[in-house]
């Protein structure tokens, strides 16, 4: 939870609209919870990627929104997450971790890449779960929005979100022999927000 915290921290800093400039010490805080939301997790960093780059070119493209120190600012706070994603991607422990693996098999790999993407959405670790899930969602939709509309599942406000769950389900097939039930967090979250 910890490392989902600093990422929608930092997903929050760049979506707001206020000049980061304005108090140094907060700014120097926000490079740093951008730096750590980047080293993270590479589904989380992936994610918040794809997400934060569709915001600050929302931003760059609507500059009537925001002034240009606080597009400045914002830059910075991205440059920092970059920085953690790449301290993150070199970092020793990832090598020695891919160099553990055993079985190199194109046919096995494939097979386990398949069965990953039909099932991260839908499998949540059992069925079960999947299912009270499911209800539970459906069941605070229509609770909570008095009309149920088609239209509504495709406004473009959700679909950096969307987006952002499918780069962190794509940025594990090169790890897919690291994938467990926690692998499915992320992705879930991105798409259910």
């Amino acid at each position: 939870l910890l490392p989902c915290l600093f990422s929608l921290f930092y997903i929050s800093i760049v979506y707001s609209n206020k000049n980061l400039f304005n108090n140094f010490l907060f700014f120097l805080l926000f490079c740093m919870i951008s730096f750590l939301a980047g080293t993270a997790h590479i589904q989380l960093a992936s994610g918040c990627l794809v997400i934060t780059t569709i915001f600050i070119f929302n931003h760059y493209k609507n500059n009537k929104i925001i002034n240009k120190s606080t597009f400045f600012s914002k830059v910075i706070i991205y440059l920092f997450f970059i920085l953690g994603i790449v301290f993150f991607i070199i970092s020793p422990g990832n090598f020695n971790r891919l160099n553990s693996v055993e079985d190199i098999n194109i046919i096995s790999q494939l097979y386990k890449s398949i069965i990953y993407l039909i099932s991260v959405f839908i499998y949540l670790g059992d069925v079960k779960s999947f299912l009270i899930f499911m209800l539970f969602f459906f069941f605070i939709y229509i609770l909570y929005n008095c009309k149920f509309d088609i239209k509504s599942f495709f406004n473009k406000n959700t679909f950096p979100w969307l987006l952002g769950s499918l780069a962190s389900v794509v940025v594990i097939i090169p790890l897919i022999n690291f994938v467990n039930i926690r692998n499915i967090f992320f992705p879930i979250i991105f798409l259910f927000i």
